[in-house]
């Protein structure tokens, strides 16, 4: 437990998903307890809190599935997606948790991912002037799904550090 303890927020952290997709990391305690369980490859881990998206304030048992990766709240609806967040693996921001190196994820409507897509099919202006022939009003996104790749992340991670040390931060 006290090898754990000093890895949590260093090399790993365990978050839960918010409603606009981004993700909020469990605390200091909890991390350790999820990530114990997970070690012994345990099916379920519980911990206790406050910080939820629901029960303001009260102390709530929480719920963490390791296998399918979601979390919930014992005696209520609410339902989230679990990730652990590895020091020495590529992810996004906004990535889910995954186990290959190449998945896709459906993309949450009220997510930023999903906003920024929409924005850019239907509110960018035509060079011409003209109406675009796609809109809000003509079109409707069905569904938008995010490739999650770590190999091309990585390669685009180590491109950017190499641009940001030829030039400077604010330019790259």
């Amino acid at each position: 437990m006290k090898a754990i303890g000093k890895d949590v927020n260093t090399l790993y952290i365990w978050q839960w998903r918010l409603l606009d997709s981004t993700y909020e990391a469990f605390d200091q305690e909890q991390c350790i307890d999820i990530e114990t369980e997970w070690r012994q490859q345990a099916k379920l881990a519980r911990v206790w809190g406050t910080r939820f998206l629901v029960g303001e304030n009260e102390m709530l048992k929480c719920v963490i599935d390791l296998g399918d990766m979601t979390t919930s709240i014992v005696g209520c609806d609410w339902v989230s997606a679990v990730r652990r967040w590895d020091r020495d693996v590529a992810m996004g921001d906004s990535w889910d948790h995954q186990e290959d190196d190449v998945d896709i994820i459906d993309v949450e409507t009220a997510s930023r991912d999903y906003a920024v897509v929409a924005s850019a099919f239907f509110d960018r202006q035509r060079p011409d002037g003209r109406t675009p022939f796609i809109s809000r009003g003509t079109h409707t996104v069905v569904k938008i799904r995010r490739v999650q790749n770590r190999s091309l992340l990585s390669l685009f991670e180590a491109q950017r550090k190499n641009m940001q040390r030829k030039r400077d931060k604010d330019t790259v």
